[in-house]
């Protein structure tokens, strides 16, 4: 499985990535690495972007069954990737320290919601410039909606 750099060290920018894999899906590459410092898109949080070698990476995601990492090389051909060979990874810090700062917002906001009104976060969207959360009042509790006041 794929060594999650990004789990170890939240900061780090770039690492170098063996090439296990690569697949053709609608035409677009998508390869798989032994190590990456890219976080997936996973649980309402959106994915690194930066490059791999010469190619930009716009998206990766994670296997639901093996939970295998995949990157998206944006222009590559599967002629141009050679299993075992060795890329530079190298992250978009500031769109990483974006998503970093907006989800943990995201959990500063949900604790207040909880703490003061009890109620509960059922879901949580990041875009490239926005948050959305879903909250729950307790259908029992004091607070029957929510309201600017």
């Amino acid at each position: 499985m794929t060594n999650r750099l990004y789990i170890q060290n939240v900061y780090q920018k770039e690492a170098e990535m063996t090439l296990l894999e690569v697949k053709e899906e609608n035409r677009k590459i998508w390869a798989r690495f032994n190590q990456s410092d890219f976080f997936p898109e996973s649980g309402g949080q959106l994915s690194d972007r930066g490059t791999i070698g010469e190619f930009n990476v716009p998206q990766v995601d994670e296997e639901k069954d093996t939970k295998e990492v995949w990157h998206l090389l944006e222009d590559a051909k599967a002629q141009d990737l050679k299993v075992g060979n060795v890329y530079k990874g190298q992250i978009n810090w500031k769109v990483r320290f974006r998503h970093m700062q907006m989800h943990c917002g995201e959990h500063l906001i949900s604790g207040a919601f909880y703490k003061l009104f009890n109620a509960s976060n059922k879901g949580f969207h990041m875009g490239d410039d926005y948050v959305t959360i879903d909250i729950d009042l307790d259908p029992q509790g004091k607070y029957k909606e929510m309201t600017p006041e």
